[in-house]
């Protein structure tokens, strides 16, 4: 199993779904970014309060072993990924993060312009994943949960549509392969 770094967007996901403990099937480690844990604490939903999202952070980081923040980069990586205007703090730091670590990590995002820079990178092979490819897998692999039914879930009227129906059907395929 491999380590991963979480952005902001999978996180508030999988806590909103309350799945975070199901990462630790695919994942030995998942490592939480400052500025993921600042935005994820600073952006709450109409049904999710703040302090909630405070107490399972917590619950997480003090419980499970494979939950850890990180906060190990050089501000040279912050420079060199902004220049890639498209990324928030957030993002940066989870690519930061990554180059630290000798981009041996797995970068959980699901925003577009994240991942094309992640695979426009050179150098180096970035793996990244997304909460539908997560969910698949959860699914055809771990038997954990429903995937369309669970997708349904967080494309309803509390959280804004980011997954086209055809990107839903896309990744059911591929992990079912």
């Amino acid at each position: 199993m491999s380590t991963a770094i979480i952005d902001t967007s999978a996180l508030i996901s999988f806590y909103y779904l309350g799945y975070i403990e199901y990462l630790n099937l695919i994942f030995s480690e998942i490592k939480v970014p400052r500025a993921v844990e600042a935005e994820f604490l600073q952006k709450p939903d109409k049904v999710i309060d703040i302090t909630d999202r405070h107490k399972v952070l917590e619950s997480l980081y003090s419980n499970c072993k494979w939950f850890n923040r990180c906060g190990n980069y050089y501000d040279e990586y912050i420079d060199l990924y902004s220049s890639y205007n498209k990324l928030d703090d957030g993002e940066l730091e989870v690519f930061a993060q990554n180059q630290f670590f000798n981009c041996t990590c797995v970068l959980i995002i699901d925003e577009n312009a994240a991942r094309k820079i992640a695979k426009d990178i050179d150098s180096v092979q970035i793996e990244v994943i997304g909460t539908l490819r997560i969910l698949a897998k959860l699914d055809f692999r771990f038997n954990k949960l429903e995937y369309f039914e669970t997708v349904e879930k967080l494309l309803g009227k509390e959280r804004e549509a980011r997954f086209s129906r055809k990107v839903i059907e896309k990744v059911w395929e591929i992990e079912t392969q």
